[in-house]
């Protein structure tokens, strides 16, 4: 089953586009503020050296990763990627989610989520999202969509222990709220 993640996502404020090579600038800009990566468990992502290396190569090697633009300024105001996709169980993961704090309480992640669940909803029946426990605001964020919380995982990065949240979306009772 190939889904066409090259495709362009579009909503009221925000659109999301394919990320490419060429966002790097824009998108360690939007980045570089240490608030935004305060509450997630590799703190230090605003560094652009450890950006690049920590988020954005990965992204860009993923070729389901996508640039969030503010539909009004123009402006690179994020990150967000699909992952594990399994299409033997019907199931995704949506996460590597990064917005500049300008977005934050603009509805700007509600929209997103809801454009990436709307386009990956004809392939799946489950969307995962994995969260740094101390991620309140993203563990927040996933529970007004209706993701529930199944299981935690102990985790280290860089030598430093973390519990990973796992959180599940039914797409059934996503779709009936």
């Amino acid at each position: 089953m190939n889904i066409r993640f090259d495709l362009e996502l579009i909503g009221k404020k925000i659109t999301l586009r394919p990320l490419t090579a060429d966002d790097f600038e824009a998108l360690a800009t939007s980045a570089s503020n240490p608030e935004v990566w305060a509450q997630h468990p590799d703190s230090k992502r605003y560094q652009r050296e450890r950006f690049k290396t920590r988020f954005f190569d990965g992204a860009a090697a993923s070729d389901s990763a996508y640039t969030i633009i503010n539909t009004s300024s123009g402006n690179v105001v994020g990150s967000t990627r699909f992952y594990d996709f399994k299409p033997e169980h019907r199931e995704i993961a949506i996460g590597y989610t990064f917005l500049a704090c300008e977005e934050w309480g603009t509805g700007a992640n509600t929209e997103m989520k809801d454009l990436m669940i709307n386009f990956i909803a004809p392939y799946v029946d489950k969307i995962w999202f994995h969260i740094g426990s101390e991620n309140h605001r993203s563990r927040r964020a996933v529970e007004k969509l209706g993701a529930t919380f199944q299981y935690q995982e102990d985790e280290v990065l860089e030598g430093l222990a973390y519990t990973k949240c796992y959180y599940l979306l039914e797409l059934e009772k996503y779709k009936q709220a």
